[in-house]
Order: C-alpha cells, then sequence, then structure tokens
C-alpha cells in the first residue's frame, strides 16, 4: 500500500522505522507463506530464498531435536558450514552432549535467535495487517519455545512481546504466559501487577522469578507432605484404638 504520492511516482515504500531483515521476511512471507527460519523439514521450499548474510545469525551451540523436529529455527545457507557444537543453556550453563542430529547436512543452519524473529514477525503482521502472518509466526514462536526457552532468545521475546504489540491482542502473550507456567511454574496470572512488568523483564529478573517459584513450589511440597504424615498418623490412631469402648 502506498502512503505518500511521493511514493506512489517512485513506485517504493519507505520503512524507516523497521528492521530491513523482518520486511525481507514479510515480503518472502507473501510469496511462499513461509519465512525463515523455519522447521526443518520446511527449509527446502525457502532454498530459493536469498539470505542477507549466510551464516551471520548463526547459533553458538545447537540444541537436539530429539522432541524438537519442529522447531522454527533452521535456514538453508547457500554454501556448507562446519559442524554444529553442543549446546550450552544460556541460563543454567549445562552442556548437551549431542549435537543437532547424527548426521548434519552442512549447508543446514541454527539461527541464534528465533524467538525473538518470530515475535518480531508477529508485531509486523499486526502492525501492517498481513493477513496469516500473525497466526504463522505464532505457530512457528509456538514450536520453538521448548528448544530455547532457558535462552536469553526468550527473554528477547519476551520484551517485545509486551513492547510491540497492543494490550488487547493476546496471541503472543497468551503463548508467553503458558509457557512461563508450563516451563518454569511461574504463574503470572496469579501475581497482582506481574504481567504489566513484562516489558522490562530481563535475564536477572527472570532468575528471581524462578527461584521464587522454586522455594514456593519447595513449600507446597512440604506443606503436602506434612498433611500426608498427619493423615497417616490419624489412620494409625484410628486403627490402634479401633473397637476400644471408653
Amino acid at each position: 500500500m502506498l502512503t505518500t504520492e511521493q511514493e506512489a511516482e517512485d513506485d517504493c515504500i519507505d520503512l524507516p522505522e523497521d528492521d530491513p531483515e523482518m520486511i525481507r521476511r514479510m515480503i518472502v512471507f507473501l510469496y511462499y507463506r513461509d519465512y525463515d527460519p523455519t522447521g526443518i523439514y520446511h527449509v527446502d521450499r525457502l532454498g530459493e530464498v536469498l539470505l542477507a548474510v549466510d551464516g551471520g545469525n548463526r547459533a553458538p551451540k545447537y540444541h537436539t531435536r530429539g522432541n524438537c523436529q519442529d522447531c522454527a529455527c533452521m535456514v538453508l545457507l547457500s554454501a556448507p558450514i562446519d559442524p554444529p557444537q553442543p549446546w550450552t543453556c544460556a541460563l543454567t550453563g549445562l552442556v548437551r552432549s549431542r549435537t543437532a542430529m547424527k548426521e548434519h547436512p552442512s549447508k543446514l543452519m541454527q539461527v541464534a535467535s528465533p524467538l525473538s524473529t518470530h515475535a518480531t514477525m508477529y508485531a509486523l503482521g499486526d502492525k501492517y495487517q498481513v493477513e496469516g502472518l500473525c497466526a504463522k509466526s505464532l505457530e512457528k514462536f509456538r514450536s520453538s519455545l521448548f528448544a530455547h526457552r532457558e535462552s536469553e532468545d526468550f527473554i528477547d521475546a519476551v520484551q517485545i512481546a509486551y513492547t510491540s504489540t497492543l494490550d488487547s491482542n493476546r496471541g503472543l502473550r497468551d503463548a508467553i504466559i503458558q509457557a512461563l507456567e508450563e516451563y518454569f511454574d511461574i504463574h503470572i496470572i496469579a501475581i497482582p501487577g506481574a504481567e504489566e512488568e513484562l516489558p522490562t523483564i530481563n535475564r536477572f529478573s527472570m532468575m528471581l522469578l524462578r527461584h521464587c517459584a522454586s522455594e514456593a513450589d519447595k513449600k507446597r511440597s512440604k506443606r503436602q507432605a506434612e498433611d500426608e504424615e498427619a493423615a497417616r498418623e490419624e489412620e494409625r490412631t484410628r486403627a490402634r484404638f479401633a473397637g476400644v469402648r471408653f
């Protein structure tokens, strides 16, 4: 959609506020109904798409793909690259010894920031009202959550979701709330005012949230164990005095 008379004459649209790489992906979506990065089984359909910088956004460590075959974090490069390294969790520092695949295609690359990319594409789809882009980017975002939930990319994606979309647009936000509950046992909705602070979340605050959630879980487990022991003691007392008349 041409927005000014000058743009109409030049047959050119100026979008100075948006990342050119994200605009490129939006244009790719208009032609292919998909964009990079994508799932490992869908990279071939985007094989003819020219990436701006081959390998420029490569993840330093690759995650395993056993339970994450559909993770939308892969691109197909025009030239071979070195084999991937074991994946290291950004928050815990744990090293996973297995590489992405036992037989890794030399031109297949895992990108460093799939979640923030999909979150940005969701915001662009909403901003420019591109039919189907919000649904596709949300699908890809959800597919990448499990494998990238402990990366700093997740924190970046949360910030993007809560600063680049309207409060009334719950698609991406609900996916984040669900991920925080499912993967971190953090029930944001149950904490008054917590969701309003998510735009300012960082690695430190995320660690604090996880610590508080862990401590709360320990207390719940302790109370449950105490209640179960009290119930067992009551049963033992009843058994001991069964049939005794006072």
